[in-house]
């Protein structure tokens, strides 16, 4: 066959080239990484990347209904008051397991789980979910709140604008 230079040249790495599960979870974690930093990660015999990004509409989209995923995902609490700005990074675990993954392949998501542990340390919290729709701003503010500390921040940020900031309303108008 002959070779069109223009066609799509799609090119495999080798595992040596490309960024180490340890290293992009590092990249997420860390605190001056953007809120909704994500790295979303498959378990066979290795831990491996399956895709990264920005935002939780876009880690929404990482889910596939027949794989057994793992994400991490970092998430601002900012603190606004007077005049005094603090922002922690949060980073959450996200177990899912889709809809369509057969019953053998489920059962395996255990052992996947001891080997992401390894991977992604220093969990605010974990989730367990099956459907996209039980990812909302609402529902890992919720569990945010209930693994984290006395001092509650003004609101959580999940991604790159605001229309993934969750306003906790804790403090009143004068208070801020």
């Amino acid at each position: 066959p002959t070779h069109n230079p223009h066609d799509a040249v799609v090119r495999h790495t080798p595992m040596s080239d490309t960024k180490s599960p340890a290293k992009a979870f590092g990249e997420i974690a860390h605190k001056e990484a953007k809120a909704g930093s994500f790295v979303v990660c498959s378990v066979g015999k290795k831990v491996v990347i399956d895709s990264q990004g920005v935002g939780l509409s876009e880690l929404k989209k990482a889910f596939a209904s027949d794989k057994v995923l793992f994400a991490a995902f970092n998430v601002h609490g900012v603190d606004e008051r007077a005049n005094v700005k603090s922002t922690r990074t949060k980073i959450i675990q996200i177990n899912w397991i889709g809809s369509d993954v057969a019953p053998m392949k489920k059962m395996g998501a255990l052992s996947g789980k001891s080997k992401i542990t390894k991977v992604f340390k220093g969990m605010a919290a974990t989730m367990n979910i099956n459907e996209v729709d039980d990812l909302t701003v609402e529902s890992i503010a919720k569990i945010l709140l209930a693994s984290g500390g006395a001092h509650k921040p003004s609101y959580y940020l999940f991604g790159p604008d605001e229309s993934e900031k969750y306003d906790l309303n804790f403090y009143s108008k004068d208070n801020k």
